[in-house]
């Protein structure tokens, strides 16, 4: 039996599928508590005394929960740096799934830096895309021990058992309208407020569009700006900023014409992932992942481009006919990508390791 030590633990569906399918190949995951992180040495110690030959990580997560900022940054970076060369000295085989290349939040006084640092001591880098490949190559890191490794299906994973009207009528939305979605936690980098802006042009030709909300908002800024549109067009916005249970989310894709990724920085896009799950065609960046998708599933757009999300925006509803050819192109696409043939691939890269 292959044991593997996997770090951190978070609330993502793609831990639970990937673990769960590799559990019935014979291997066996033990999570390490991002929390404690002053037990976190002598887990590691007792772990590899257990027989845990492989250490996995998924997020930087190296956080030191201090409030005051300058000085936490600092303290996350020796943090990091520690826990990593801790990993090697118990020679631990280092496997990096690369979801994001930088964090999306800054953590450490370099995050490029430690990036790059975790990559030169990694044994095994698995990316979901070639894309990354390239961006690791902008870092100068080393590019021999790579594995190319999709980012598998939701398909079935959340509650889908109702339709478009019924969602709809469910979320208080009209029948006859046509509806994007953006669906999933909001941050910075995410763009909310220009996808907000983009709509508000596009509503004075296309007023019986409307616009759906839905995902937590930590980020108070980012909030007011969305309360401020909500305010300007309140029959033309519905918003729902907080966390989204697992029945629920198929009332907010069911509901939908089209999901947009106003995304201007990602590595890996796991809700377009799940919009193709549900059927539903995406209008998204020319980036990460998303740009080795297949090319029938929806519109793209140049991030360099001023008026990108609002012309995608437009051959949207523009195209609206074709939306449900599309819808399915994208469901072919998520059901290629299995979680079978995943955990054969990623059980491939822990047996090349322990030869």
């Amino acid at each position: 039996m292959i044991r593997i030590l996997v770090y951190p633990k978070f609330n993502n569906p793609y831990q639970e599928l990937l673990y769960s399918s590799l559990f019935k190949r014979n291997i066996k995951i033990q999570y390490l508590d991002h929390k404690k992180i002053l037990f976190i040495p002598f887990k590691l110690l007792f772990y590899r005394l257990r027989g845990y030959k492989i250490f996995h990580l998924h997020w930087q997560h190296f956080e030191t929960h201090l409030k005051f900022k300058p000085l936490k940054k600092i303290l996350n970076t020796i943090y990091a740096i520690l826990f990593i060369y801790l990993i090697k000295i118990l020679q631990y085989k280092l496997v990096w799934t690369i979801h994001n290349l930088i964090p999306h939040e800054n953590q450490t006084i370099n995050d490029k830096y430690l990036s790059k640092f975790i990559s030169d001591n990694s044994d095994a880098k698995i990316i979901h895309a070639l894309n990354t490949k390239q961006s690791l190559k902008k870092l100068h890191c080393h590019l021999n021990n790579i594995y190319l490794i999709p980012h598998g299906s939701f398909k079935n994973y959340y509650p889908n058992n109702t339709n478009k009207k019924s969602s709809r009528k469910q979320l208080g939305l009209k029948q006859d309208a046509f509806i994007y979605l953006y669906f999933g936690m909001i941050r910075k980098y995410k763009n909310v407020d220009i996808l907000l802006k983009n709509f508000n042009d596009l509503l004075g030709k296309y007023p019986a569009s409307k616009l759906q909300i839905a995902g937590k908002c930590y980020n108070h800024e980012l909030k007011k700006v969305i309360l401020r549109y909500k305010r300007k067009l309140p029959n033309s916005i519905y918003i729902k900023l907080d966390y989204i249970s697992d029945n629920k989310i198929q009332l907010y894709f069911n509901a939908s014409d089209i999901i947009v990724l106003p995304y201007s920085n990602v590595t890996t896009s796991g809700t377009s992932i799940l919009a193709l799950s549900f059927k539903k065609p995406i209008i998204y960046p020319e980036i990460g992942n998303l740009n080795e998708m297949p090319k029938n599933i929806g519109f793209s757009y140049n991030i360099n481009s001023k008026k990108g999300i609002y012309d995608a925006m437009t051959k949207a509803i523009i195209n609206k006919k074709h939306l449900r050819s599309l819808g399915q192109n994208g469901l072919k696409y998520a059901e290629s990508i299995s979680w079978d043939k995943i955990a054969d691939e990623t059980k491939n890269v822990y047996q090349n390791l322990l030869k």
